[in-house]
C-alpha cells in the first residue's frame, strides 16, 4: 500500500511539472506537421474511442474552438478515455497541444507510443479557465508508429473531470 501511494504521488508530481501553459492564443508554427487533431464538434469525433470512465460533449469551448468540448470524468480505473492512431507522417519528434479546463480537481492528457509508456508526454489540466497547454517534452515517432492519447479526469481514486478541446499532436523535424 505504501509503495502504491509513493508511485501515485511520484506520477502526479511528474505530470504536474511537465506541461507549459498559456492563457491567450494557440501559437501556429509552419514547422509543425499535424499528426492528429480533434475539436469535438460531432459524435463522429469520438468513434473508436475506448476507456473506463465517461465522456460526453459539453456546450463550452475555448475562444478559438467551436461550440463544444469533450467532458472527461471517471474514478479509480484508468484511463478514463483513450484513442489509438498511427503516425502516417514521416519519422519525427512530436509534441502534444490542447486547450483544457478543469472541473473539480482536474486531470491530464498523455501521449505515448502504444506498448511503451516509458516514452510519454503529458499536459496536466490545472486551470479553471480555458488555457492552452503544450507538453514540455517531445517523443520521437517513426513513420507508422502506433500512438495512444490517454485522458484522465481526476487523480485515480479521487473523482474529477476535465474539458478538452482543439487537441493536436504536432510533429517537427
Amino acid at each position: 500500500m505504501k509503495i502504491e501511494k509513493t508511485l501515485i504521488n511520484t506520477l502526479l508530481l511528474l505530470i504536474f511539472f511537465s506541461c507549459q501553459k498559456e492563457n491567450i492564443t494557440s501559437p501556429e508554427s509552419p514547422l509543425h506537421e499535424p499528426i492528429y487533431f480533434n475539436s469535438f464538434e460531432s459524435a463522429m469525433d469520438t468513434i473508436g474511442w475506448q476507456g473506463y470512465g465517461s465522456y460526453n460533449f459539453f456546450a463550452d469551448a475555448p475562444p478559438v474552438g467551436g461550440t463544444q468540448s469533450l467532458n472527461i470524468f471517471g474514478g479509480c480505473i484508468m484511463p478514463h478515455a483513450f484513442v489509438i492512431f498511427q503516425n502516417k507522417s514521416s519519422s519525427q519528434y512530436v509534441k502534444l497541444h490542447c486547450w483544457g479546463k478543469q472541473i473539480g480537481i482536474g486531470g491530464y492528457v498523455s501521449l505515448s507510443k502504444l506498448n511503451s509508456l516509458s516514452q510519454s508526454i503529458f499536459c496536466n489540466i490545472t486551470d479553471t479557465i480555458w488555457t492552452y497547454y503544450e507538453s514540455a517534452d517531445s517523443i520521437y515517432c517513426s513513420a507508422n508508429d502506433t500512438l495512444c492519447l490517454y485522458f484522465m479526469g481526476g487523480g485515480g481514486r479521487v473523482k474529477g473531470a476535465i474539458l478538452i478541446d482543439m487537441i493536436e499532436v504536432k510533429g517537427f523535424k
